[in-house]
């Protein structure tokens, strides 16, 4: 198993964009399938803001996307997949049904919104980050990472400016590639000390520290990590829950606290195509999946 982290990375049966406005801090990064494909997706924390998750639950029909969208400018963000929908219609692309195929994007958003200057990506946005999206992948202060920070246990103003962080993990059962946009309420977390890496304002008190004090300060519900996982072999959704679960496990590994009242992180998972796998390659990727997902969310206050 080898891990990548940092620079370009080439990711067979997807494709990844990024929009970022001209002057506000602002963005949305999207991630578009080669076809219609197999997805599935984990939603913790108290203040999710998404577009299109429930078709992803067990049971339900669809189960399957075409795109997923990470953007900034809190629910305003959401309009930015309209856009990449009307990409995909115009290519022909979307959900078979009697009348047109249907695109079929999901998305989550993070909270960049400043109070002189509103401001989100629009459809138009969407649109140009998929017609602009390459197999060659790279993050950084971009898409919709632009205005992403954490670690605001004292205010929004002493955080730390992070971005759009991009893993991948090779390993025997595929290829796993995870793109997180890191706007964490907590501290990122170094993997090799367990420590925390981003305590502004705080010497090397951490936010659990701050936390569990008596009088904690007020925390503030415009946060979460956001991201996305692919895996480059055909895999069955139940399979693609596994993985989102184990994104989410990673970042519980990368922010300390997370999955907060403040915080609404959304992993999505998806696959090259319908496929299966055995129980042990499920184990691998599995892992693969939860390391890609922790070297991500760490490398956006490392890049």
């Amino acid at each position: 198993m080898t891990v990548a982290i940092g620079g370009q990375f080439h990711v067979p049966g997807f494709r990844l964009g990024h929009w970022t406005h001209d002057t506000a801090k602002t963005g949305c990064t999207v991630v578009v399938a080669d076809a219609l494909v197999p997805a599935a997706v984990d939603v913790r924390g108290g203040a999710p803001g998404t577009r299109e998750t429930d078709l992803l639950s067990a049971g339900k029909s669809v189960g399957r996307l075409d795109a997923a969208v990470l953007t900034g400018g809190s629910a305003f963000g959401l309009a930015c997949a309209d856009g990449v929908m009307a990409l995909l219609q115009e290519q022909g692309r979307g959900y078979p049904t009697p009348v047109a195929p249907v695109p079929i994007v999901a998305g989550a958003v993070i909270f960049d919104l400043v109070s002189n200057n509103i401001t989100w990506p629009a459809a138009s946005a969407g649109y140009e980050a998929a017609s602009t999206a390459s197999e060659e992948w790279s993050g950084g202060s971009i898409g919709g990472g632009r205005g992403a920070s954490v670690s605001k246990i004292l205010g929004r103003e002493h955080a730390i400016p992070t971005g759009v962080g991009i893993a991948q993990v090779n390993c025997s059962a595929g290829l796993v590639t995870a793109v997180f946009v890191n706007n964490a309420f907590g501290d990122v977390v170094s993997p090799e000390t367990g420590k925390p890496v981003t305590t502004p304002g705080r010497g090397d008190r951490s936010s659990v520290d701050v936390l569990l004090d008596a009088s904690p300060p007020a925390s503030e519900s415009s946060n979460t990590v956001i991201g996305a996982i692919t895996v480059s072999r055909p895999l069955d959704q139940d399979s693609l829950n596994r993985i989102a679960v184990s994104g989410q496990a990673g970042v519980a590994v990368a922010i300390r606290p997370a999955h907060t009242p403040a915080d609404g992180d959304t992993v999505f998972a998806l696959s090259t195509g319908e496929g299966t796998c055995t129980p042990q390659e499920l184990m691998q990727l599995t892992t693969a999946a939860q390391q890609a997902a922790i070297h991500a969310i760490v490398s956006t206050v490392r890049q």
